[in-house]
């Protein structure tokens, strides 16, 4: 409203659609009336090229047609092309189409992958790998072009207990093997001179020396006690080989085993 007589321009934008325009004239106490009905805004040509040709085309996942072809009067705006081969990869891609614009899209197809891989880790890592019973090398560890199917899958470390699986493998598919080592119980040996001390692990009494018992691997407290002789208390580390450990008892002094001795009686 409220517009001066004369002559005057007009222009309506839409998105997706033909933008449209008109000179018109406004008189003098009169209504002046624009209609207008829209167009769809495509692009000019599309032309589609592939590698082998012969590619099924979908845009926005409706069929279009064939490669190698050129496709016309396709909206303007974002859509996405696949282009679905047999016996190939099939290629997605997101294309912007411009209006009255002449545009083209060429891609080489690559063959659909036969094999798979594996990948294995561990903790602790640089263990043997073991794929159906055939060593493979030490994780960190990647199997390239490993045929589809399942197989058995053996991790081995020194010091460990050993971890067994199975992995399914697929073609053109990664799968991923991930072994918690847990790590193995080890032999400990405990001599005393004089024989006869009581022996406390990690504050459980285990025995008397001479003593063999098994162990976790890693650090323990150890207490040796025994009547007349001062006590030994001492942290120990315990690694894959076990540990072999030999203490010569402090004696106290002589009297005071003697009363205590005389005590007893």
């Amino acid at each position: 409203s409220d517009l001066y007589p004369g002559i005057h321009y007009v222009r309506l934008e839409m998105p997706g659609y033909k933008s449209w325009e008109k000179i018109f004239e406004i008189k003098e106490s009169e209504t002046t009336y624009i209609a207008h009905n829209f167009e769809t805004a495509t692009g000019d040509a599309f032309s589609i090229n592939t590698e082998p040709d012969g590619a099924e085309i979908y845009i926005d996942g409706e069929f279009q047609a064939y490669s190698d072809t050129v496709l016309l009067n396709v909206p303007a705006g974002q859509h996405e092309v696949t282009l679905i081969l047999d016996g190939y990869s099939d290629y997605r891609k997101t294309v912007y189409i411009q209006e009255d614009m002449s545009q083209s899209l060429t891609h080489v197809f690559e063959p659909l992958p036969t094999t798979g891989t594996v990948i294995v880790e561990s903790n602790p890592s640089n263990a043997d790998v073991f794929l159906n019973g055939e060593f493979k090398g030490r994780t960190r560890l990647t199997l390239e072009k490993v045929e589809p199917g399942t197989y058995s899958i053996l991790v081995k470390k020194e010091g460990f207990e050993d971890w067994e699986g199975v992995v399914e493998v697929a073609a053109g598919k990664i799968s991923d093997v991930y072994a918690d080592l847990s790590a193995r119980k080890v032999a400990v040996t405990i001599n005393t001179a004089p024989e006869g001390a009581t022996v406390f692990f990690d504050g459980e009494e285990i025995g008397k020396t001479p003593l063999d018992f098994m162990a976790g691997q890693g650090e323990h407290e150890l207490l040796i006690t025994k009547f007349g002789y001062a006590d030994l208390s001492e942290r120990i580390e315990l690694g894959y080989e076990g540990g072999n450990f030999f203490y010569e008892l402090a004696a106290m002094i002589n009297e005071a085993i003697a009363d205590a001795e005389a005590a007893i009686s």
